[in-house]
């Protein structure tokens, strides 16, 4: 028993070093078609309204925050980004480019 609460409490300081230190990015600055890990989610009061605030990963590279279009706040439920944020739900969050027509940023968040 101790051991598993020794193991959950690094993992908490890991998950909270991590996403402290991350910087908030815009998506265009992504790679194209590379997978991010999701490491955690939050909603946020902004003055433009409630935004989603996602920290994600890839490999081998810093942490980074990205926040998703309003379109998106009422996708997530606050169960989700508890989930999200336990990592009973992990996602990869991939970014393919910027829509000719709309100008808006095309990406899928994908189960893994």
């Amino acid at each position: 028993m101790f051991t598993q609460a020794k193991f959950l409490q690094t993992n908490l300081c890991e998950r909270f070093t991590t996403v402290s230190s991350s910087r908030a990015v815009e998506i265009c600055s992504l790679g194209k078609e590379k997978p991010y890990t999701v490491i955690g989610a939050e909603r946020l009061p902004t003055k433009y309204g409630t935004a989603i605030l996602l920290t994600i990963q890839a490999p081998a590279e810093d942490a980074v925050r990205v926040f998703l279009s309003k379109r998106f706040t009422h996708v997530f439920q606050d169960e989700d980004i508890d989930m999200i944020n336990v990592g009973m739900i992990k996602m990869d969050f991939i970014y393919y480019g910027v829509c000719d027509k709309t100008s808006a940023y095309q990406f899928s968040l994908l189960k893994v």
